[in-house]
This record gives C-alpha cells, structure tokens and sequence, in this order.
C-alpha cells in the first residue's frame, strides 16, 4: 500500500493545481476520469451503496491520482528526462536484488521485509514452512527472482519497460548506463513476458532506427505487415497467434494454455455481465480450473467492472499513443525518438497488460506513465502551435 500511501500525501497538492487549471483537459483525461467513475457505479451496482463506495471508490482512488499527478508534473520532454535520471540508481538497485534473488537462490528482500512486517502469504508462499523451491519455480538453474515486487512476472514487466525509454531518451552517461542495466536484469525474473518485452522492444528500437535511413521503410507499412501477419497466422493456424506464443515464446506452454482457457471462459462473463461486471465474484468456469484469477488487466477490468470501464482504460490508451506519434513528428529530430520511445514503452506495457494483471507498483507504473504520455505530448502540440 505504499503507493497508495504516496497518492493521499499528494492528493492536497494535486487537487490545488487542477482547481489552478494546471492541465488543459483533453480526451484522454476525460475517459480515465469516466472509466475510474464507472468504475464505483459498478461496485455500488453489485454491493450496494456502502460497501461499493468502499470498494470501487479505492480502486478508483489508485487509477486516478497516479495518471492526473503524472499528468500535471511533465511538462515537457525535460521534466522526462530528469525523472528517468533521478529513478535510475533505484532502478538498479532493484533490478540487482531481482539478479541476486535469482542466483543465489534466496528471496532475501521479502524475508527482510517480512520480519519487519510480517509475512505475506502471496510474497512468501502459501503454505507455511514450505521451502523457497516449492515457492518459487527454478528454471534454467536460475530461481525466478521477484527482488521487491510482489511476483516475478511483476518485476520483470516493470523493468523491462523501462529500456525503450532509457534507449531513445538522448540521455548520455552513467544514468543511461543504469538505466537499460536495470531493465535488461529483467532476464533474471525467468518470466516469459519479460524476455518477450526485451525482444519486443529492442525489435522496435532498431526498427526506428533503420527506417530513419531507408527512406521506403515507415511505421505504417511496419504495422500494416504486422497486422496483416497476425491476421494471416489466425488464418492458417488452428491456434491462432496467441496459441503459437503460447506454444513457442514462453516456459511453461501449459501456463499458456491456461491463460487461453481463462480468455474462454472470462469473455462468457464479460457477455453476461457487460454494463457493470461481477465485482470480486468468481466467473463461471469448470471445477477443474481451481484458480479464480484472471491473467489479463484489460479482461479483469472488463469482467470486475463492466465494458464502459475497461473501453475507456483502453481507448485512452490508444489516444495516448495516437497523440505522441502526432507529436513525434512535429518535434525536433532529437525529441522524435523520446517520442518513440515514450510510445515503445507504453504500447509494450499495454500489450503484456493482455496476459498480466496489474496491481501495486505496477498499477502505479502504468498509470503514471499513461499520464506522463498525454502530458508531454500536450505539452509539444501546445509549443508548436503558438510558434505558429
């Protein structure tokens, strides 16, 4: 609850500078604030007043002020770059105890924190004495570090996330240096998603660069061929492209299979429940499935909370990202691949959010940097447009 704990100290601060008219609201403002609204009608509508203002007032408390304290603080690409030098030994630091966690076989930062705590069944295992290799998988003689996050695949998407910003922010020197070290210690989670984010991202870096030099090269024709792909994998393959990911980029092909089964059976419920979901509710499935979570951020918003809450999340995604791709090509050639990057890390982050659950600091992750996106990208349409 630490974030949280951070949301309420700045909350004063936050309120004061909208009420100041820090921001000028733009789409993408207006939808989170709907989606994190509907989200407490849904709540209200499956528990009633009290308990659903409690509930759904919580959860919209954590993905409101994250985006608007983010989205009044960057106002510009420098304010970017100056949070990425600051974060950056911390970063590091993070991502050396996720390596350490992993060779040395120990879960040293949640022990730490539990004797100081107490322990947590979801950090440290569910079973008490059970011994760290029955809590925590090995793989490839490495054990799936977690360092300070609270699951593995949590450490590494949060790292990981962080290289197409460190690559194309301009930044030069020792923040860098740290700064693509620590994402690239993502490895050591052991998590699937994670090395995928890696090869996504780099994939997509390089591509900047090479299309800056082949002059028939673009980002249309890449997403056109990419689209077009995909749509000719679902074609040809009884799977499909999520079951060919499943099957070949990850560890566990079984764990991939599962998630295809909770995508099945989750949507049925989306389509029974679409105005305002089930809440925490166990969606309908078969009794061999024993495990009611959902691993997927967009399908968990959707069943928990209805399709008006998970469309809005969504849609001010896609203008997000739509809004920094108009603002990279208005910019300056230097500033045009912060963009980018800015766009990388997002649209990667977005798409793991199709097989991981947010929650915690990486909830907060998300939606900071979902705000930091609109507000650079305002920030650069509104300089141009006066020098105009």
């Amino acid at each position: 609850y630490t974030d949280r704990i951070g949301y309420v100290l700045v909350l004063p601060y936050l309120v004061k500078k909208l009420m100041e008219g820090a921001i000028r609201f733009v789409l993408p403002d207006i939808l989170v604030l709907l989606g994190s609204i509907w989200m407490i009608v849904a709540m209200t509508m499956n528990y009633g007043l009290s308990l659903g203002l409690e509930r759904g007032g919580s959860l919209a408390f954590d993905a409101t002020i994250g985006y608007y304290m983010a989205r009044i603080s960057f106002r510009s690409l420098q304010d970017m770059r100056r949070a990425l030098i600051l974060v950056a030994p911390g970063l590091l630091i993070a991502g050396i105890s996720v390596m350490l966690e992993s060779v040395l076989h120990r879960m040293f930062v949640g022990q730490t924190f539990a004797r100081i705590f107490g322990a947590l069944e979801l950090g440290l295992g569910a079973e008490k004495g059970a011994s760290l290799y029955e809590r925590n998988e090995i793989r490839m003689g490495l054990m799936r570090g977690r360092g300070p996050f609270s699951h593995s695949i949590h450490a590494g998407v949060f790292l990981v996330s962080w290289l197409p910003l460190y690559l194309m922010c301009g930044i030069r020197g020792w923040p860098k240096l740290l700064g693509v070290l620590a994402s690239l210690l993502s490895f050591f989670s052991l998590s699937s998603i994670a090395l995928q984010g890696i090869v996504l991202s780099s994939a997509l870096v390089a591509f900047d660069r090479i299309q800056r030099r082949v002059r028939d090269l673009n980002w249309t024709t890449m997403l056109m061929v990419g689209g077009g792909l995909a749509m000719l994998l679902n074609v040809v393959s009884s799977s499909g492209v999520i079951g060919l990911v499943g099957r070949f980029l990850t560890f566990n092909p079984m764990t991939a299979y599962f998630r295809q089964l909770i995508w099945q059976y989750a949507t049925v419920s989306v389509w029974n429940h679409p105005w305002f979901g089930i809440g925490f509710e166990s969606y309908e499935r078969p009794v061999w499935m024993v495990s009611e979570s959902i691993d997927a951020h967009w399908l968990l918003l959707a069943v928990r909370f209805g399709l008006p809450a998970a469309i809005a999340i969504f849609l001010a995604t896609v203008l997000a990202l739509l809004s920094l791709s108009q603002s990279s090509v208005r910019a300056m050639p230097g500033d045009q691949r912060f963009y980018r990057g800015i766009a990388i890390s997002l649209f990667t982050l977005s798409l793991a959010m199709f097989t991981v659950t947010l929650w915690g600091n990486l909830q907060a992750l998300f939606n900071i940097l979902l705000g930091a996106c609109v507000a650079c990208s305002q920030q650069s349409y509104v300089k141009i447009r006066i020098q105009a």
